[in-house]
């Protein structure tokens, strides 16, 4: 009944651990999953313990997971529709768990587009005629030049203007909602332009101007040109004649235009401004008025052929729209003086005020990865308070305070540039540069295991050449623990630059094992009970010499001295292990009576030895003539004085008893009385 109680909790025992397993999870994402694509499975499995060993994948719904193997696979559906994909894992104690989702496979559009047949520099029309069965179409892109770059995305319809003539591949791309693409692409026909230019002689106010064209087109011909003196829209059309006169009766800029128009019914037109005397309207305007900064100049309001400006600083110069640098603050006049094409000259002055601009500087130290830095602000006023300072760390971080702090998250060389600002929106930049220092390695190492018993041990590393400093006070490379801790480990290089990093040490006690007896002493033939505590699992040694060595109270048997020796593991899986010696007397411990009545009343009708506790016996008795009256092995008190099947007489017999494991003769006297 003790065998099957400790049983019984030894099964408790180890029902409780399991109901703290964990299942396997099975798990998988997919890419985008549309018509005839190339649809990307990633196993998101885990288990509970051990590791994955096999991924078998069943694509068609089939209950055959042959499709594909391995943590991520690939797989094309031919058709749209709903499929039913299954993931199959098996883990290292070759247990398997399948899951499956369902995958919607989404269709494809069936593009197609119409295009109209236009001239160079005409927009050509593009209209979608696409289908989709299901959905809706949700992006419209438009390649017209089949180089690769979608050019418009805006809808169904859309246009383009081809620069040049020619047969072009357009390429029309659909995007579902459900961000399937599909595309189709056709021929486009741009005509040829003509090209045309014209030329005309000098003239001025009233003066008869004769202007003569030049036109050709690279397939076909000219059949018509087309003039406009006035600007108004408004074409004169003069046939096949390439030359043409007319009469201007207000002086003026005027934009002359010639149309030229092939057979294919392509133009093209080109324009002169023909300036009419008396003189040029002039006219500027300028921007950024700040010392040692461009001032850009706008002379986009003049008419003149030619042009000299005088910046009232002794500088001159003769482009049309000049830019200018004054290198000191102040009033300076600007002077343009501007000649017609056909010489007639007009000037206009205008004033400008030069403001003072700052001297930005700053200061800057190398730092370590991580850790803040100061940025100095070191910039000069120069007559005019700083009003913004603009920071750029180089690391697509910024700041505007005077003298921020910045912390770089990667080392290298960066450059920091600092833009000033004063009341007058001047501005002067400064740029210089900061080596950001790579922190040192720090990472431990461990050479053995986090979680170990009471006695056990395992050996921290850190694996440098730098300063190295444990949180036990040690600053060798490898430390030795045998205590429950958080180690942690700083790792210092030549630059003062420090990392840092730390692992948690769990070391479980052993088992409280206590036993009794702790020594004892037996004779030969008789048995004891071992028994120990403090423990959940037990095990005996010699395990031959007990009942059962996994019990925590076995019965020992042994024949000779003998040291037990016992294993305690608690939940932990820790153990502790203790001997009991336990010394076997070779005298055996024997009640041999010297009398008995076997008369069949029922009260001593066998000879008593005591010999029933040992099994290794043998019994041989004789009467007082020296004759073998009875022999039998392992005697177990079970003698009644019967000879040959006839009662022996009453009188004194002589007995010797010997054992299997023993030279010693026990003997004596015995008295039958009836």
């Amino acid at each position: 009944m003790r065998k099957i109680i400790q049983k019984f909790l030894l099964t408790l025992v180890f029902a409780s651990s399991s109901i703290l397993l964990l299942a396997d999870n099975v798990d998988f994402i997919y890419s985008k999953n549309c018509q005839g694509s190339n649809v990307v499975f990633v196993s998101k499995s885990t288990v509970s313990s051990g590791s994955i060993i096999s991924w078998k994948w069943d694509f068609d719904n089939d209950g055959n997971f042959t499709d594909a193997t391995g943590p991520k696979v690939f797989n094309v559906f031919t058709n749209a529709g709903s499929y039913q994909v299954g993931l199959r894992i098996t883990n290292s104690s070759s247990v398997s768990t399948t899951l499956y989702k369902t995958v919607i496979v989404n269709p494809i559009a069936t593009p197609s587009f119409t295009v109209s047949e236009v001239c160079t520099g005409n927009s050509s029309l593009f209209t979608d005629n696409s289908n989709l069965s299901s959905g809706s179409i949700l992006k419209h892109k438009w390649d017209f030049s089949n180089d690769g770059i979608f050019d418009d995305s805006t809808g169904a319809i859309s246009s383009f203007i081809y620069a040049n003539a020619g047969s072009y591949f357009a390429k029309h791309e659909i995007v579902t909602d459900s961000g399937c693409i599909s595309s189709i692409t056709q021929n486009v026909k741009v005509n040829f332009n003509p090209s045309v230019s014209f030329i005309f002689d000098k003239t001025c106010l009233y003066d008869t101007t004769t202007f003569i064209a030049n036109a050709s087109v690279a397939s076909g011909y000219i059949n018509q040109y087309y003039w406009n003196f006035n600007g108004d829209a408004i074409y004169e059309q003069s046939g096949s004649q390439s030359s043409n006169t007319h009469a201007f009766i207000s002086a003026g800029n005027y934009q002359v235009q010639v149309k030229a128009e092939s057979n294919k019914g392509c133009v093209h037109d080109t324009s002169i401004a023909v300036i009419i005397a008396p003189r040029p309207v002039l006219n500027f305007t300028f921007m950024n008025f700040c010392e040692n900064n461009p001032i850009n100049i706008d002379n986009s309001f003049s008419d003149a052929k030619s042009y000299l400006w005088n910046f009232g600083d002794g500088t001159t110069s003769m482009l049309e729209n000049p830019e200018h640098i004054y290198t000191d603050d102040g009033i300076y006049n600007i002077m343009l003086i501007g000649s017609s094409a056909l010489g007639c000259n007009h000037s206009i002055t205008k004033s400008i005020i030069i403001y003072p601009t700052p001297s930005a500087d700053f200061s800057v130290e190398n730092v370590c990865k991580g850790n803040p830095t100061t940025f100095t602000n070191q910039s000069k006023e120069n007559g005019s308070p700083i009003r913004d300072y603009n920071w750029d760390f180089g690391d697509f971080h910024g700041d505007i305070s005077e003298n921020p702090q910045h912390a770089y998250t990667n080392d290298g060389l960066y450059n920091i540039k600092l833009i000033t600002t004063n009341h007058f929106g001047c501005r002067d930049t400064a740029t210089k540069s900061t080596n950001v220092w790579k922190l040192p390695e720090a990472k431990i190492t461990i050479n053995g295991l986090k979680e170990f018993c009471e006695g056990d041990s395992t050996i921290l590393s850190v694996n440098t050449s730098n300063t190295i400093l444990w949180s036990t006070g040690k600053s060798t490379p490898n430390i030795r623990v045998i205590k429950t801790g958080k180690y942690r480990a700083i790792v210092i290089d030549n630059n003062s630059c420090i990392s840092k990093d730390s692992i948690n040490i769990l070391v479980h006690e052993l088992p409280d094992l206590k036993v009794i007896p702790m020594d004892t002493t037996i004779s030969l033939g008789e048995e004891v009970e071992l028994q120990a505590w403090g423990a959940i699992l037990y095990n005996w040694t010699p395990s031959e010499l007990l009942d059962n060595p996994e019990l925590a109270n076995p019965i020992a048997y042994p024949i000779e001295n003998t040291v037990f020796m016992v294993t305690g593991e608690n939940q932990f899986g820790c153990r502790k292990t203790i001997n009991v010696k336990v010394f076997v007397n070779e005298d055996y411990s024997l009640d041999v009576k010297n009398l008995f009545s076997p008369n069949g009343d029922g009260v001593n009708d066998y000879w008593n030895t005591g010999l029933s506790l040992y099994n290794d016996n043998e019994v041989v008795v004789y009467n007082r003539w020296g004759v073998e009256v009875f022999r039998q092995q392992n005697y177990a008190d079970n003698w009644d004085a019967m000879y040959k099947g006839e009662p022996l007489p009453e009188g004194a017999y002589y007995y010797m008893i010997k054992f299997e494991n023993s030279d010693k003769v026990y003997s004596g006297s015995v008295t039958i009385l009836r």
